[in-house]
């Protein structure tokens, strides 16, 4: 009888160091799926440039096109683009026509309409750089 919950006790301990041990794995998938594999998107200068280009593409479309991966990873540079390019360029017409364009009065009026402006224009802008020149993620061309 002892011998017999000795071994419950192994095996139990053996289940439960099995369970920690895929966790701690799958901890490692998640922290590996957090960043891009930079090494893999700037190789050494020794390699020739076909080879650089072909890791290059390689590292980013399996680290940050797809919209499965990570949010971290996923970095849209044509997108913080058009959102900075929008303030900035709502804030140049404020600055100069809001004054001069008061819509009967109101100063709430003016805004909205030049800030439509604004994010029209800059969703041009991204429209031109997604599909004309092809930069950002894939997923959003």
């Amino acid at each position: 009888r002892a011998r017999s919950q000795r071994r419950e006790q192994k095996q139990q301990k053996q289940l439960l160091l099995e369970e920690a041990e895929e966790e701690l794995e799958k901890k490692k998938k998640q922290q590996k799926n957090l960043f891009p594999n930079f090494a893999a998107m700037f190789p050494s200068s020794s390699s020739s440039s076909s080879q650089r280009t072909v890791k290059k593409t390689a590292a980013v479309n399996s680290d940050l096109i797809t919209p499965e991966t990570n949010a971290t990873a996923n970095i849209d540079v044509v997108e913080i683009f058009a959102d900075v390019t929008k303030w900035l360029e709502y804030n140049v017409l404020m600055t100069e026509f809001g004054e001069s364009l008061m819509l009967e009065g109101e100063r709430s009026s003016t805004g909205a309409l030049l800030g439509f402006i604004a994010a029209v224009s800059t969703q041009l802008y991204a429209d031109v750089l997604y599909g004309y020149f092809q930069y950002g993620p894939e997923w959003r061309r």
